[in-house]
C-alpha cells in the first residue's frame, strides 16, 4: 500500500505540470503581461500630428498630451488660464478739436476731473492723459462701454470733432489701391485708425476736414472703376475707441528640447496661423485682432478692432508652435521633421516611431502644471480586429480606439473594461443653398426636413460609437446653452401643408398608380434638387442613400452627385455652386458663432454656406460677442439657437462621438 501512496504522490505533481503544459500551449497567445507603460491599439497607423489642423480620434488625444494652449477649458467648459497667466482689456479714448487753445482746455479739465475723483476715492482705472495738438487721449487700464461717455462728461460745452467711420469695398487688392490712394491724397492725415479685411475691404476713422477727404477718395475711386468701389458711411460718433488686449505669459516653460517658452512663440504661432495657405476653421474667432507685438519675453500686446467679450475662447484655439525650431518657413524640410519628430510644452514628449508605425510618448519630467508623474503611452497599430481582442483580455493592451469588432469586450468582458465617449462634436448635416429659389422659402426647407425621419440615420452596425440625433448649435456641455435642441420631427401632414403654403401642389404622375406624384409649383416645375456628399465618407454614402429614399417617398426627385471633398468644398460650397450638401462639421467650445451664420461671412472666404442673411441673427451674434454678464450670454446664446431653428437653414442630422475602451484598472 506504501507504494501505491508514493506512486501517486509522484505522479500528482507531474500531472498537474503535463495540465500546465498543455494549458500554456493552448494559451501562449494569451500570456497576460503587465508593463509600466500605458498601451494603446490603433485600427491604422497614427497619422501626422499637425497641430495646425484639425484632427480626430487618437490623432486628437496624442496632439492634447504633447502640446499646451495658452487657455484650457475646465470641466464645466469655462476657460482657465495655462500657458497665459491672465489677459486684461485696456482702452484709450480720443477726442479731437479744431482749435489747439480749446484741446488745450479740455486737458486741463480732464486731469481736473481725474484728480477730484482720485481725492474723494481710490480710482485705478485712470492711465495716462496725453494730447498731441488737437487731438486728446485717455488710457484707461480697463475697458467699459460707460468709459468714454464719463469722459464726456467731463467736457461740456467744448466743441468736438465728429469722428466718421468710413467703408471701402472694391471687387479685389485693396490693400494695393488703398495704399496707392494715401501716397498721393493731400488730405490723409484725416485718417485717424484703419484696417484692411480680406482682399476687398478697408475700414477707417477719419476727423478733422472730412468733406475734402471724401472728394479726394471718390475721385480717386471715380477714376478706378474697374475695381467696382463701394463707399459707406458707417456712423459717426464724439471720440475715437481704441482696445488693446494685454496677454501676459506664464515663465520658466519649457519646451520639450529644454528651450524656454516665451512671447516670441506665441507672435510666431499667430504669425504661421494667418498665411493664407494655411487657413484653419478656428480663425475666424480671431477676426477681432488687427495686430499683436511682443512687449517683452512675457508680454504681448494685442491691438483689437473692438472690444471682444469671449477673447480667451478664442486664444484657447491658437496652437502654440516652437519658434527657434521653425523660424523660416512652414512647407519645407523644418516642418517635415517637426511633424515627424513633435516638440511641444505638454505632459507627454515624444519618443519615437518604429518602422511598424508604433509611436511612444514619453513622460515630460519638467512639465509644469501637474504633480503626479504621469505614465508612459504607446500606440500600436493593429489593423487586425482579432488581434486588438486579445490584446485587451490579456493584459497586452490597456487601450483600444473602438470599432464594431470591439463589441465583444463589453458582451463578455464581465465589467473588466469600460467605455470612455468622447464628446458628441461632429455634426452631420445637410446644408441648404438659400441663394436658390426653391430653398428661398423656409416652408420648403421645414418640409423638407419634416419628410424625414432622422432616427433611420442613427448607426446601428457599430455598437461602441452610435451616433445620436442632432442636439444643438453649441458644443455639447456649454455653460451658457444648456436648453436642449432636436432635429424637427417626421410629420408628413404638418409637411404637406408647408408645401402647399410655399404654393407647391400634389400632382399625380400620368399613368402611375394612385399614390405615385410628384409636387409642382404654379409654373409646372417639379421639386427637385441635386444632393452632394463626399464619396470618401462610408457614413455620407449610408445617409444620402437614406435620405434620397425617403424624400422620394414623398413625391420628392432628388439626384445624388458623390464628389471627392476638396471638389465638394473648393468648388461647389466656396462657389455656392450647389442646391443641397450633406457635410459633416467638429464643433469647438465657445459661444462666437459668426464664422458660421453672420450674412458678413456669405462668400468664397466666409464659413456661411448657406447664404443665410438675417438681420435679427446678426444682432444676436454681435451681442453674444459684447456681452460680460453671465446670465446675459445665457439669454442670448438660447435666443439665437431658437432663431436658427426657427429658419431652418440645414436639415440637422445626427452627431457622432469617437469611443476608447479601457481596461478597468
Amino acid at each position: 500500500m506504501l507504494w501505491f501512496v508514493r506512486l501517486m504522490l509522484l505522479m500528482i505533481p507531474l500531472g498537474m505540470a503535463a495540465v500546465l503544459a498543455g494549458l500554456w500551449v493552448r494559451l501562449d497567445g494569451l500570456e497576460f503581461r503587465r508593463s509600466e507603460k500605458v498601451v494603446y491599439a490603433l485600427g491604422q497607423d497614427l497619422g501626422a500630428l499637425d497641430p495646425t489642423v484639425p484632427l480626430r480620434g487618437a490623432e486628437r488625444q496624442v496632439e492634447a498630451w504633447l502640446f499646451e494652449r495658452l487657455f484650457r477649458f475646465d470641466e464645466s467648459l469655462r476657460v482657465v488660464a495655462n500657458l497665459a497667466t491672465s489677459g486684461k482689456y485696456r482702452q484709450k479714448v480720443t477726442f479731437f478739436f479744431a482749435d489747439e487753445k480749446v484741446a488745450q482746455q479740455a486737458e486741463l479739465q480732464v486731469l481736473s476731473r481725474i484728480l477730484e475723483e482720485k481725492n474723494t476715492r481710490p480710482v485705478r482705472k485712470y492711465g495716462e492723459v496725453k494730447r498731441a495738438r488737437l487731438a486728446l487721449s485717455v488710457q484707461l487700464n480697463s475697458y467699459d462701454d460707460d468709459n468714454a461717455k464719463r469722459l464726456l462728461e467731463f467736457l461740456p460745452d467744448l466743441e468736438l470733432l465728429p469722428v466718421l467711420k468710413v467703408q471701402l469695398q472694391v471687387k479685389g487688392a485693396v490693400r494695393e489701391s488703398w495704399a496707392d490712394f494715401k501716397k498721393h491724397a493731400t488730405e490723409k492725415g484725416q485718417i485717424k485708425r484703419e484696417w484692411i479685411e480680406g482682399d476687398r475691404r478697408a475700414v477707417f476713422f477719419i476727423a478733422g476736414d472730412v468733406a475734402l477727404f471724401l472728394k479726394e477718395l471718390r475721385l480717386y475711386y471715380d477714376s478706378n472703376l474697374n475695381l467696382q468701389p463701394k463707399i459707406e458711411m458707417l456712423g459717426q460718433a464724439s471720440y475715437l475707441n481704441e482696445v488693446e488686449w494685454i496677454l501676459d505669459l506664464r515663465r520658466e516653460v519649457h519646451w520639450h528640447d529644454g528651450q524656454l517658452f516665451t512671447a516670441k512663440d506665441v507672435l510666431f504661432s499667430f504669425e504661421n496661423q494667418r498665411r493664407n495657405e494655411l487657413r484653419a476653421p478656428w480663425l475666424g474667432g480671431f477676426s477681432h485682432v488687427l495686430s499683436l507685438r511682443a512687449v517683452d519675453d512675457y508680454q504681448l500686446a494685442v491691438q483689437c478692432r473692438d472690444y471682444y467679450a469671449p477673447i480667451t475662447e478664442s486664444w484657447s484655439r491658437l496652437p502654440i508652435l516652437p519658434a527657434h525650431l521653425l523660424e523660416g518657413g512652414t512647407h519645407n524640410q523644418l516642418w517635415a521633421d517637426f511633424i515627424s519628430h513633435p516638440v511641444g510644452t505638454g505632459a507627454l514628449k515624444f519618443g519615437s516611431r518604429d518602422e511598424k508605425g508604433a509611436v511612444s510618448l514619453l513622460p515630460y519630467e519638467d512639465y509644469f502644471r501637474t504633480s503626479d508623474q504621469l505614465r508612459a503611452r504607446e500606440l500600436v497599430p493593429l489593423a487586425d480586429a482579432g488581434e486588438r481582442i486579445r490584446g485587451m483580455w490579456t493584459g497586452r493592451l490597456d487601450g483600444v480606439w473602438a470599432t464594431g469588432a470591439e463589441r465583444v469586450l463589453l458582451d463578455e468582458g464581465d465589467g473588466d473594461f469600460v467605455l470612455q465617449d468622447e464628446v458628441y462634436r461632429q455634426q452631420h448635416v445637410v446644408v441648404w443653398n438659400m441663394d436658390r429659389a426653391l430653398f428661398k422659402q423656409v416652408e420648403v426647407r421645414r418640409a423638407l426636413a419634416q419628410m424625414v425621419e432622422v432616427g433611420q440615420l442613427l448607426s446601428q452596425g457599430d455598437g461602441l460609437k452610435p451616433d445620436r440625433l442632432w442636439r444643438g448649435i453649441f458644443y455639447p456641455g456649454s455653460w451658457f446653452c444648456e436648453e436642449p435642441a432636436a432635429p424637427l420631427k417626421f410629420e408628413l401632414g404638418k409637411a404637406k401643408e408647408d408645401l402647399s403654403a410655399a404654393d407647391w401642389h400634389w400632382q399625380e404622375r400620368a399613368g402611375a398608380g394612385a399614390e405615385a406624384g410628384e409636387w409642382v409649383n404654379a409654373k409646372q416645375e417639379v421639386l427637385e434638387f441635386t444632393l452632394l456628399y463626399d464619396r470618401a465618407s462610408l457614413k455620407h454614402g449610408e445617409m444620402a442613400s437614406s435620405l434620397v429614399r425617403q424624400w422620394r417617398a414623398q413625391g420628392i426627385e432628388v439626384e445624388v452627385s458623390a464628389l471627392t471633398w476638396d471638389e465638394l468644398v473648393e468648388l461647389r460650397l466656396k462657389t455656392r455652386d450647389f442646391d443641397a450638401a450633406l457635410v459633416s462639421w467638429d464643433l469647438y467650445p465657445g459661444r462666437d458663432q459668426n464664422r458660421v451664420w453672420h450674412s458678413s461671412l456669405v462668400g468664397a472666404e466666409g464659413g456661411n454656406v448657406f447664404a443665410l442673411r438675417d438681420a435679427a441673427v446678426d444682432r444676436l451674434l454681435l451681442a453674444l460677442t459684447r456681452a460680460a454678464d453671465p446670465e446675459e450670454v445665457k439669454d442670448l446664446a438660447g435666443k439665437l439657437q431658437k432663431k436658427i431653428l426657427q429658419i431652418q437653414p440645414a436639415l440637422f442630422l445626427t452627431e457622432s462621438a469617437d469611443t476608447l475602451i479601457l481596461r478597468k484598472e
